[in-house]
């Protein structure tokens, strides 16, 4: 993969992990977790496992009706973070604790915690077996085909993208950006996108979406007087991050 490509795969990481940390919308459910009574020991099952730079939920359930669970509002270390929440309504019971998890960095992480029973007897046990793996691969850069003299398109605010010119070129010519510019209103001053070449990529360039709109033009050089040159026009919608 070009070193080009690398990068603007990074930068969807940043924009992506940005998002995912400031939204809730997209927890991941990890269940119900269960604890076990072995010979008066409280034992507690595993729970699973989630990705850095996600969230996930869980609930803290209860062997008996009068239990309960007795932990820090909050916490972490250096692998996950994590909060608590007293469950009120869902038709789990008094006593039941809804727990979030973020993931910060590959590892194993025990978060520790204190049962009590309902006659006051408590033991304390720890979460084991939450496993924080390594944060998936990024997406690759959306790539924008274009083969007409004129596209429309969105591409995601603050993404890097890949634009793709498949017009057919006649020897000896080659496309350069003519004109490349962001405006954060309709009415608004144009501000410079700074758009390259790919090497060893013909009609491939790079570029970093930003402002509100984007406007693009290509032009058709050869070396030497041109009368008339070809171009292409890419107008392009940013589309905003979702706000949490």
């Amino acid at each position: 993969m070009p070193i080009r490509t690398l990068l603007l795969a990074l930068l969807a990481t940043v924009a992506i992990s940005g998002s995912a940390i400031a939204c809730m919308d997209n927890d991941e459910e990890l269940g119900q977790f269960q604890p076990t009574l072995l010979d008066g020991q409280v034992f507690g099952n595993p729970i699973g496992a989630l990705h850095a730079q996600a969230r996930a939920v869980m609930t803290l359930g209860l062997l008996a009706k009068g239990d309960h669970w007795e932990l820090p509002p909050g916490g972490e270390d250096e692998h996950v973070a994590w909060d608590a929440q007293m469950v009120v309504g869902d038709g789990a019971g008094p006593g039941f604790v809804r727990l979030r998890l973020w993931g910060k960095a590959a590892g194993l992480s025990m978060i520790p915690l204190r049962y009590v029973h309902a006659n006051g007897n408590s033991r304390g046990i720890n979460l084991m077996s939450l496993r924080v793996l390594p944060a998936p691969p990024p997406p690759p850069p959306q790539t924008l085909t274009v083969s007409d003299g004129e596209f429309n398109g969105g591409v995601p605010y603050g993404r890097g993208f890949l634009i793709r010119l498949t017009k057919p070129l006649p020897p000896g010519t080659r496309w350069e950006v003519k004109e490349a510019v962001y405006r954060d209103a309709d009415d608004g001053n144009g501000m410079p996108i700074e758009i390259t070449a790919q090497n060893g990529e013909p009609g491939t360039f790079t570029a970093v979406s930003r402002g509100r709109i984007a406007h693009i033009v290509f032009v058709q050089k050869r070396d030497g007087w041109q009368l008339f040159p070809e171009t292409v026009t890419i107008n392009l919608i940013i589309e905003p991050v979702p706000k949490c």
